[in-house]
């Protein structure tokens, strides 16, 4: 027999609640946040506690100045009980703290294990197909290919004869002939006479002396001339 009424049904919808002691998945960022917020609430808490402390003080003084013995103690015993709440909080924060940090840490080592992670994929898809062997074979070919280019290259520069032209002696020798006649040539050839030059016979044509005196003398002359007139004038005056 049912005496608390009926039971409750579920609305329509309704996500059932979660089974305890089931798996939950935790966000690591929303667990370092939610410690950070903790501990921002411990830390004024603290404070608080703090400056309720030294008004305790400032009461148990005043209450000494007026003889209240009782109620001096009874301020100081709230003091102590208050201090052992700070250095509780105090504990609960180092705790915290030492979780936060090494959540973040876990978080920190699970990127960089990612990134290898993902890099070490990325590396073996980059290389899937690809062994030393496969690589050493590669390289043959490019060395292969590269002679090849470099014999038909030599067959192409020898030509259509097939010989190097400069081994030809036939055609050494008529260079050899050529040469000395060029440098016999050169060595017996009469200079021509420059143009310009007067025939046998004939004089040549010189520019005329230059007649009358020297432009130097004259200026000298004339300030000769100058000088006695100058003389003449102060003689005249000191007479």
């Amino acid at each position: 027999m049912n005496f608390f009424g009926k039971p409750r049904t579920p609305s329509a919808g309704a996500q059932p609640p979660p089974a305890r002691g089931g798996s939950q998945q935790v966000d690591t960022a929303q667990s370092i946040q939610d410690l950070a917020k903790a501990i921002e609430t411990l830390e004024k808490r603290q404070a608080h506690l703090e400056k309720q402390q030294d008004r305790l003080v400032e009461e148990a003084k005043e209450k000494m100045k007026k003889k209240d013995k009782k109620g001096a103690m009874y301020c100081l015993k709230k003091k102590k009980m208050q201090q052992k709440q700070i250095e509780s909080i105090m504990g609960t924060m180092i705790t915290m703290e030492e979780q936060k940090m090494a959540l973040e840490n876990a978080a920190t080592n699970r990127l960089a294990v990612d990134a290898i992670s993902n890099s070490n994929v990325a590396l073996k898809n980059s290389m899937s197909g690809y062994d030393a062997e496969k690589v050493q074979e590669i390289m043959d070919d490019v060395n292969d290919g590269i002679q090849d280019s470099e014999e038909i290259g030599n067959v192409l520069a020898r030509g259509l004869g097939g010989d190097d032209i400069m081994e030809d002696d036939e055609l050494l020798a008529e260079f050899n002939e050529l040469e000395q006649e060029e440098l016999q040539s050169t060595l017996f050839k009469v200079p021509d006479v420059p143009a310009g030059l007067p025939a046998d016979g004939e004089a040549l044509n010189m520019p005329e002396a230059p007649s009358g005196q020297p432009a130097a003398a004259a200026a000298e002359e004339e300030e000769d001339e100058d000088a006695r007139v100058l003389r003449e004038l102060e003689a005249s005056m000191a007479m």
